[in-house]
């Protein structure tokens, strides 16, 4: 039997864990045509569950698009993984939509180009010396378009959303916020992992989205609703764990669905190739062993890219699970010096990902990570 845990990927189905209310309140926001802002920590899931939305909503007749600005690294790249992505999911075939861009865009000469996977992909041709803004704009209109000509509602999910902060200026912002608003059939959602640029992008009085959608922050799956997941899963192939391991698989990993899915993964291997039928704490431990060594050359990369007060942040973070990073208590026991003096280390650490903030408290945001500074750094 295939191994029921995924991780690292999309999911759906028998992989996917929970988020029933999540996805109905998601499915009634849309069908309303709310805007909605969803942030939350890397790999909670956001990804696979809006897909799963969408799902629901295309077989409910509504037009989806799903955008990834992840791919959109200049202004002129924008342009294109926006048109492709509505030329390949507003319509059952490439040819058609090609068709639809040649009828709606004018100025924008799709072709279909076959590269070294030999599959089709649209291309995009048009003057990229000239100013793109004026095409940007007939772009965003697009989805309004075709909504309006077939007479059906749409949504648009922009995912990584908070990527559009890498472009020099907010000319993108305020051009999409001008159009965007104007929309009353389309719902827009905005999907975004670098929880403080999500939140700077929509809270920030000065921003050109702010106040432009309903906050959706995705929080970890209820520890009783995972226990039944996991339970289950190991049931399907013969095996028993009891309510004692799953506490100790999820004090593991803290409740996080990604490192959850993880470590349950190579527990099943585990237990698969030693032919194990009643999973105990021992095999959860020698499983977690298998992740650290296995992760160990990437961690050890990471390690050493840091320098400074940022080491000695992340070894003082190690230590527990929530720390006031600015506090008198936190500077004096771990000897870090003044709050301006690791403001710079914070400031790097959170760009890179590294840790998260929550409630005004920072904490390593790679579960498995601060497991190996303990072990290999803090002992």
């Amino acid at each position: 039997m295939d191994n029921p845990f995924a991780y690292g990927k999309e999911v759906s189905g028998r992989f996917f864990t929970d988020r029933e209310e999540e996805t109905v309140e998601l499915l009634r926001d849309l069908k309303r045509g709310q805007n909605v802002i969803i942030y939350s920590p890397r790999r909670y899931g956001k990804t696979s569950l809006i897909k799963k939305v969408l799902e629901s909503l295309r077989k409910d007749g509504m037009i989806t698009i799903y955008i990834d600005l992840y791919k959109a690294t200049s202004k002129q790249k924008l342009i294109d993984v926006f048109a492709k992505s509505v030329a390949e999911q507003t319509e059952s075939n490439l040819k058609k939509g090609f068709a639809v861009i040649k009828e709606l865009l004018p100025k924008l000469l799709p072709k279909i180009i076959f590269r070294q996977t030999g599959l089709p992909e649209i291309e995009f041709e048009y003057n990229r010396n000239q100013s793109i803004m004026p095409l940007l704009s007939d772009v965003l209109e697009l989805v309004h378009k075709i909504s309006k000509k077939r007479k059906k509602n749409a949504v648009v999910v922009f995912d990584e959303f908070q990527e559009i902060m890498n472009f020099e200026d907010d000319e993108i912002e305020r051009e999409m916020r001008s159009h965007f608003q104007s929309h009353q059939n389309i719902s827009y959602v905005f999907l975004g992992s670098k929880q403080h640029l999500m939140k700077k992008l929509f809270l920030d009085k000065s921003r050109p989205f702010y106040n432009s959608g309903k906050h959706f922050p995705l929080g970890k799956i209820e520890n009783e609703k995972f226990s039944i997941f996991i339970k289950n899963n190991f049931k399907s192939n013969g095996m028993k764990i009891d309510n004692e391991t799953i506490g100790e698989i999820l004090g593991k990993t803290q409740g996080h669905p990604y490192y959850t899915q993880l470590l349950c993964n190579v527990l099943w291997d585990y237990c698969v190739e030693n032919k194990i039928k009643f999973i105990k704490n021992k095999e959860v431990d020698l499983a977690l062993d298998k992740v650290l060594k296995r992760e160990s050359h990437a961690y050890i990369e990471i390690w050493e890219g840091i320098r400074g007060n940022a080491r000695l942040v992340l070894e003082a973070m190690a230590k527990q699970d929530f720390v006031k990073a600015f506090s008198s208590a936190f500077l004096l026991e771990n000897r870090l010096g003044t709050a301006s003096s690791i403001q710079r280390a914070i400031k790097i650490l959170e760009n890179r990902g590294l840790i998260e903030k929550q409630e005004g408290s920072y904490y390593i945001a790679d579960v498995f990570f601060k497991l190996w500074i303990i072990q290999n750094i803090l002992r």
